[in-house]
């Protein structure tokens, strides 16, 4: 699993497909915006937090900032993809946390939505008129316990710790003291999503982030490196060039 930062550090940020996606799969993954598939024909398997849904014709799933997903086409679809900020639907957070999802899953006219998301291609405002009065719909609908009680669960709430805590010092034993689970439990979960142990997953988090940061700002690299979390530049370098193959100048100068 690996966790998209790249979006989540642009606010305002809206995002729809510009051509049908056919037979769309994609690993597990998980991002701080919202996230809307459309499914215009055959059928999509989505996994949330853990937990499937087949998402057939005419439908949609709505899924929810930090929680780990993935999309997979057993035999045959054709889907529109929407992701967003909150910043669109602020609403739409205070109506749903990672901690009581809803049912993801949106049943309304599946015909005049596949219309209205071609003419929004090229057109922003009936884009998120779309979105509020599909988050309306969604936001109606019941809780999803088998999303809430999922590994998956968990995680979302592990990502959101180290969102929040990621420039201080962390531990396995502080993010689980803190989430209310045993060392031994939250060490397996861990391990088995992300497939890594937690350091490491902090670290490409803070990559991740300084990735963003040297790409899109003139902040110096030194600076980067104490916002991110890392204590010396010594360590950024390490951790940077272990994750990246090359070192933070290197890839500031490649992708700008």
């Amino acid at each position: 699993m690996f966790y998209e930062k790249k979006r989540s550090l642009n606010k305002n940020y809206l995002m729809l497909t510009p051509l049908l996606t056919e037979n769309f799969s994609y690993p597990l993954h998980l991002h701080d915006n919202y996230e809307f598939i459309f499914v215009e024909d055959g059928l999509m398997r989505v996994e949330i937090n853990g937990a499937e849904f087949d998402v057939s014709s005419g439908k949609g799933a709505f899924i929810l900032p930090n929680q780990p997903h993935k999309f997979d086409t057993p035999v045959y679809s054709k889907c529109w993809l929407v992701i967003f900020s909150s910043d669109h639907i602020p609403e739409l957070r205070r109506r749903a946390s990672s901690n009581r999802p809803l049912y993801p899953i949106v049943e309304a006219d599946g015909e005049a939505i596949r219309r209205e998301l071609d003419l929004a291609q090229n057109d922003p405002l009936l884009l998120r008129s779309v979105l509020y009065r599909l988050a309306s719909v969604y936001a109606q609908g019941e809780s999803a316990p088998q999303i809430a009680i999922a590994d998956g669960a968990l995680v979302s709430r592990v990502v959101e710790y180290i969102d929040t805590h990621f420039a201080e010092p962390m531990t396995l034993e502080d993010i689980s003291k803190e989430l209310g689970y045993s060392y031994r439990y939250m060490s397996g979960v861990v391990n088995r999503f992300f497939k890594l142990p937690l350091p490491q997953v902090v670290n490409r988090y803070r990559v991740n982030l300084a990735c963003e940061m040297l790409v899109s700002s003139d902040t110096e690299i030194t600076q980067i490196a104490l916002e991110c979390g890392f204590g010396s530049m010594r360590s950024f370098n390490r951790s940077f060039k272990n994750v990246m193959g090359i070192t933070p100048r290197d890839y500031r100068n490649k992708n700008r």
